[in-house]
């Protein structure tokens, strides 16, 4: 089963989230409370497959409140995001 993202590629969102696993980015660490995260849509090949399968996903790239909306397009994610095919 594929799962459609609802966003185009390098768009972006804000979504408040409670902080179970500690969450870093630029270097400041944040858990066991709600946070504001900005997310985009960005492009990835899932290299498992033979043919490098391309998806989109939701990428989380800071914190809300640190993070000036003028950097959401050349901000870098912290970390591999989940893999989410694209549908086609």
């Amino acid at each position: 089963m594929k799962t459609r993202i609802h966003g185009a590629k390098g768009e972006t969102r804000i979504v408040r989230k409670f902080l179970i696993i500690p969450r870093t980015f630029n270097g400041e660490r944040r858990w066991l409370e709600s946070a504001d995260i900005v997310e985009r849509v960005d492009k990835f090949n899932d290299w498992s497959t033979p043919a490098g399968t391309p998806y989109l996903n939701w990428v989380e790239i800071g914190f809300a409140d640190i993070l000036k909306p003028e950097d959401y397009a050349t901000a870098q994610p912290e970390h591999r995001p989940r893999c989410i095919p694209a549908a086609p």
